[in-house]
């Protein structure tokens, strides 16, 4: 028990006793665009690029990087020394506009670091290549990414053999066609070097190494991309003229760059080479247009690429970056960033912090500062193994509010001191706001299923005024002086969710 007071600097997160079974129920994913970044246990980015053959049909790579620190590498004693090994398994599932199963593939990876500290570092990455033909009827595509090394942590998991995964899906088309001359997708690459074969990521005399991200800026201010060309009409050689274009998300255009190429038995090659200093943060298109010398015969293939020049856009997972926008953008601006390219995202919340920063003529931006500790605060306090402190809902009233002025907490309710008991002796309202239903009543909050005693825990905090919002502009006054929240363990297993606020704000 601990009545009201202070609240609590430091503390660790609940530990619970009991186990409890839960049955999860799959829910089905959006598919999205390449490229695309994995949801769950297991953080990967993922691009793909078509490419036809003579005949026409296509040959689908699938470029996955993946961080060492996402991986468990196993430790392992070798004529040479000690080593660390990684073990993967990919699965690719791809699935027609119904959303039926059309085929699949699958494909093991191994892969070593040479020490403990490799093998910690999000710095140090394995880049993996699947090449699978496109099945005709494909619209789109599942990559799931299961680390053999590693079981899947938390009571849900305690006595099953499932294995830490990531997973992302993600819609899939052909590259363009022509009856005539037709490109490959455009794909985006670190670095494009003559090789030998049997190379790394060996391709038409080339070294193709490829930037499942399509990031570039800070780390790599040049822009690097790969394409082949097919000409069926063309037995011989040919002489083309090729103009690669740089658009913003407006279609100005920013950029051109104008060579010529020869064919060779109708197939060519195309390397993309063209600085991208002096371009912002953002989202941009590429266009390849290659025209025959002589004829209107053109093939044309555009993707988009985005531009970073923030440290923090390289080094965060894309879970960490919406667990930021989460906090600090209203609902519908939120929702309409996890629909933004990696790079517009960069763009929009540097704007977003600039624009409140309470003293743009210094470095330091104090509100994100602000906001940065009350993160950590969140993190090491409301941490479960089932949610991350500061996307929880005592996180998420942590970040906006700041701490509360008055805490109470009953870990083991007895007659006298259970939620109902609190009600009862209490200013609460009877209109309760909550984050999964705008009202229920107070039954709604007291009423669970327990014979005698209601024996949840809970915790109520309460702002004496309106608390310590880090953006004061946004809020609404409560009805009532002050602000309340309650929070309850419905489970037991140190999960509490927000059952009970003053504030018609939702969170």
């Amino acid at each position: 028990m601990n009545p009201k007071g202070r609240f609590p600097r430091g503390s660790g997160p609940l530990v619970c006793g009991g186990i409890l079974l839960i049955l999860l129920l799959p829910v089905g994913a959006r598919a999205g665009l390449f490229p695309a970044a994995s949801t769950g246990d297991l953080w990967f980015q993922a691009d793909h690029a078509g490419f036809r053959d003579s005949t026409g049909a296509v040959t689908e790579e699938f470029y996955i990087r993946l961080p060492n620190n996402q991986i468990v590498f196993e430790e392992s004693d070798t004529d040479s020394g000690v080593t660390f090994e990684g073990r993967v398994f990919v699965h690719l599932k791809f699935f027609d506009e119904s959303g039926d199963r059309v085929a699949g593939a699958s494909r093991p990876f191994e892969f070593v670091a040479g020490s403990a500290e490799q093998a910690r570092t999000p710095d140090r990455v394995q880049l993996l290549v699947i090449r699978e033909p496109l099945h005709p009827k494909t619209h789109e595509v599942e990559v799931v990414v299961e680390d053999l090394n590693a079981k899947k942590r938390g009571l849900i998991y305690l006595f099953t053999k499932k294995k830490k995964n990531g997973v992302l899906r993600a819609l899939l088309s052909p590259p363009p066609e022509s009856a005539d001359l037709s490109l490959s997708d455009l794909q985006f690459a670190w670095s494009c070097r003559p090789a030998r074969a049997g190379a790394p990521f060996f391709k038409n005399g080339w070294s193709v190494v490829p930037n499942p991200g399509r990031n570039y800026g800070l780390y790599l201010d040049t822009l690097r991309v790969y394409a082949e060309i097919r000409d069926r009409h063309s037995a011989g050689f040919g002489t083309y003229a090729s103009v690669k274009t740089v658009r913003d998300a407006e279609g100005h255009v920013l950029g051109v760059d104008r060579d010529t190429l020869a064919l060779a038995s109708g197939f060519g090659i195309q390397l993309v080479s063209m600085p991208l200093r002096g371009l912002p943060s953002g989202t941009y298109d590429l266009s390849l247009e290659v025209t025959e010398v002589g004829t209107d015969r053109v093939g044309r293939s555009v993707r988009a690429f985005n531009v970073l020049w923030d440290e923090g856009s390289w080094a965060r997972a894309e879970e960490d970056v919406l667990a930021e926008a989460r906090a600090v953008l209203p609902e519908d601006e939120y929702d309409r960033f996890r629909e933004m390219p990696f790079g517009e995202r960069e763009s929009h919340l540097a704007t977003f912090w600039a624009s409140r920063d309470p003293s743009p003529n210094t470095a330091a931006n104090e509100l994100r500062i602000a906001f940065l500790a009350r993160v950590e605060h969140a993190d090491a306090n409301f941490t479960t193994p089932l949610e991350r402190g500061m996307t929880s809902d005592r996180g998420r009233v942590y970040i906006r509010y700041g701490p509360p002025d008055e805490w109470t907490r009953e870990d083991l309710p007895r007659p006298g001191n259970t939620l109902a008991d609190v009600l009862d002796g209490g200013d609460f309202s009877e209109d309760l706001y909550t984050d999964r239903t705008d009202r229920s009543r107070r039954d709604g909050l007291t009423t669970a299923n327990f014979a005698n005693v209601d024996t949840r825990p809970y915790e109520i905090w309460t702002y004496t005024r309106e608390g310590q919002p880090l953006f004061p502009d946004r809020e609404r006054l409560s009805k009532n002086t002050g602000l309340s929240f309650i929070f309850v363990d419905d489970q037991g297993i140190g999960v509490y969710t927000l059952r009970y606020s003053n504030t018609p704000q939702r969170f």
